[in-house]
């Protein structure tokens, strides 16, 4: 791979997926830099898990269709993130949601053969994708039990639970949580308005804290009375 921009190399060399490398430039050495236009769709649930991707620029999301036709939205991809993990497992594996691009992105690739000799050299890639895969079922778990919630309020506490529960990295008094009011909204299936007006209410009532791509959750238990 020729090289790249200084700034897409702090993102991929930051990013989750490529935490705890000894050798972060031989992996990305061995990744090609894909342009993407908004609308394309990269991962197709049930097609054959061929490529892992990690977002350098842009945005897309993931989701899944129901029997009834209706999307159900998982997780908003930003910059860092990856995706299409069933690449790492067994020659017959299969994507388990669909990825679309929403706004024009580019994006690292590494095809299962690349990936596979690079996790055996790099243990640390099957670790990585093994909580980043946990976190997806967590955000997947989340939504659904939103579902059952009518309140836009009550749907946004759940998914938090969730959350806090499954993937929270637990700090002094409160509960670390790497989402954005984005990510959040399509989980919970309320406009990302209404999830930051709920969120600022919760600030200032010491529930929640937010910060710059994460969320601190204060105290859980306020978040569903009885």
């Amino acid at each position: 791979m020729n090289a790249m921009p200084s700034v897409w190399y702090q993102v991929a060399a930051n990013s989750r997926f490529l935490r705890g490398l000894g050798d972060v430039d031989a992996v990305l050495d061995a990744a090609r830099i894909r342009h993407c236009a908004a609308g394309q769709v990269l991962t197709q649930v049930d097609d054959p898990a061929t490529h892992i991707y990690l977002m350098l620029e842009g945005r897309a999301r993931s989701y899944i269709v129901t029997e009834e036709g209706r999307r159900l939205k998982l997780r908003c991809l930003t910059p860092g993130e990856a995706f299409g993990l069933q690449a790492l497992l067994p020659s017959n594996a299969t994507y388990l949601l669909n990825t679309e691009i929403r706004q024009p992105a580019t994006l690292l690739s590494w095809d299962r053969g690349q990936i596979h000799r690079l996790a055996m050299a790099h243990p640390a890639l099957f670790v990585n994708a093994l909580a980043l895969a946990s976190e997806y079922l967590a955000s997947y778990l989340a939504a659904q039990v939103a579902m059952v919630s009518q309140s836009a309020d009550r749907r946004l506490a759940r998914v938090l639970l969730g959350l806090s529960r499954a993937i929270g990295r637990q700090c002094e008094n409160a509960v670390e949580l790497d989402m954005n009011n984005q990510s959040l909204a399509e989980m919970a299936n309320i406009s990302p308005f209404t999830a930051s007006r709920l969120l600022s209410q919760w600030q200032r009532e010491g529930t929640v804290r937010k910060m710059r791509g994460k969320l601190l959750v204060q105290n859980p238990q306020r978040l569903m009375p009885d």
